[in-house]
């Protein structure tokens, strides 16, 4: 791509950024300062960058995003972001849309003592010198540009602080809803999780958008868990068939955290998942599930790195994806085994269904180990439907296509079974039966 091609992508958004730094009350203006500058320098990635060789950006760099807007809400988005609502017992649920917290739609429920959950916007005002100290501690903006994106426009998103000792019973929901009206529109939310000594918390981040909407939804949540800490994170990626979605989830885990991550993708044009964890203390454990389900032109790439850079740790990382039509998928996983690191034990694979012959799959699953004293596994497969269970299935009287949505349906069962939310683990069991039975 020429210097000018590069120059038409990136200004619009440099444009923007300037009319943002007018604002007298803008926060973390060095941050955002230093994020621009970056992306100005390094633009959106390309297939060159080994990261990127799979997903290919065209269909994205085509358009010209505005910023997203807060457009008032009628009565089929309302209805839309009520369909995702889960029976939650009491427990909080905040609704953003385009970014930004919608009050009308959100309730705190019943929160323990001294638990903070709040918009961010309306954190930082109260807790700034505390927000400023996680916030792109964990997603470094430094080499990714849609992480630059968020950072130098971030907005508004989830702050959830619980303290030692605390555990969060109900589920928090969030949900992000996003709509352009005029122009296509970008959003950029931003969640900070921050868990202290032994405290306990499940988070549902469920991402949806007006049919047919063009739109860039750029997510990022940063996660710090403390000694001992347990948090459960579900991201249920169902935007719309037009949209993009370009996701960032990092967390750091210290001594005997455990953190259990389900990602389950059923929407947009091109999705991109980046998912990160860094265990710097002994005895953390760290798990990664993840299902998608790509169809028509739909790409959907995972990239995972696991970075066991203490001794003693465990991850398991599983993502199955069930490809249709010339729909395509990437999954890139990598676990880090620092120096020091003995005793690790890491597992990792991913599986693929193709459903046709012009569905495609790029699976690149890594080890980089520095230690001698370590248990680490990966693999990979891909391949059709199982042919003499679907036949075995046919002979007990199913038609093809029941047989076929069955098949399908099994292999799905082991990540959604990972979902503890009865509620969530329902709506995806429907909708895999709605994708698949005919």
């Amino acid at each position: 791509m020429s210097k000018m091609e590069v120059a038409k992508y990136i200004e619009p958004y440099v444009e923007a950024y300037r009319r943002l730094a007018a604002e007298p009350e803008l926060w973390l203006k060095e941050m955002r300062e230093a994020a621009i500058t970056q992306f100005a320098l390094i633009g959106f990635p390309e297939t060159r960058q080994e990261n990127w060789r799979h997903t290919e950006l065209s269909r994205l760099t085509g358009y010209t995003f505005a910023t997203a807007r807060d457009y008032p809400l009628d009565d089929a988005d309302i209805a839309e972001i009520q369909s995702h609502y889960h029976d939650i017992d009491g427990g909080a649920r905040l609704v953003f849309v385009n970014g930004w917290l919608h009050d009308e739609l959100s309730t705190l429920g019943r929160l323990p003592d001294a638990v903070v959950i709040s918009s961010l916007s309306n954190a930082r005002e109260a807790l700034g010198a505390e927000i400023d100290e996680h916030l792109a501690n964990y997603a470094c903006y430094d080499r990714h540009a849609f992480i630059q994106l968020n950072t130098a426009f971030m907005t508004d998103g989830l702050f959830l602080k619980i303290p030692d000792g605390v555990e969060l019973e109900p589920p928090v929901q969030l949900i992000f809803y996003s709509k352009s009206e005029d122009a296509p529109s970008i959003n950029h939310p931003r969640n900070l999780i921050i868990l202290g000594k032994s405290a306990r918390a499940t988070v549902v981040e469920t991402y949806i958008g007006s049919p047919d909407a063009v739109y860039l939804a750029n997510p990022v949540t940063e996660i710090d868990l403390a000694e001992n800490a347990a948090l459960d994170h579900y991201k249920i990626q169902l935007e719309s068939g037009a949209a993009f979605h370009m996701a960032t989830i990092q967390a750091r885990q210290a001594r005997d955290s455990r953190m259990r991550q389900t990602a389950i993708n059923n929407g947009a044009l091109i999705m991109r998942n980046d998912l990160g964890s860094v265990m710097i203390g002994e005895g953390g454990d760290c798990k990664f599930f993840g299902l998608y389900l790509p169809q028509g032109e739909q790409h959907m790439d995972t990239h995972s790195r696991l970075d066991h850079a203490a001794p003693h740790c465990t991850s398991t990382e599983l993502y199955k994806g069930v490809l249709d039509d010339r729909a395509t998928g990437v999954f890139n996983g990598k676990i880090d085994v620092r120096r020091g690191a003995q005793k690790t034990d890491a597992v990792q694979s991913n599986h693929a269904l193709l459903l046709t012959d012009e569905a495609r799959v790029n699976a690149r699953p890594q080890l980089e180990i520095y230690a001698d004293d370590v248990k680490c596994t990966h693999g990979a497969t891909a391949g059709e439907p199982d042919t003499d269970a679907l036949y075995y299935l046919q002979t007990r009287g199913i038609d093809k296509e029941t047989a076929k949505a069955m098949i399908i349906a099994a292999f799905a069962s082991e990540i959604i079974e990972e979902i503890a939310v009865d509620a969530v683990r329902e709506r995806i069991q429907q909708i895999v039966w709605d994708r698949f039975l005919p």
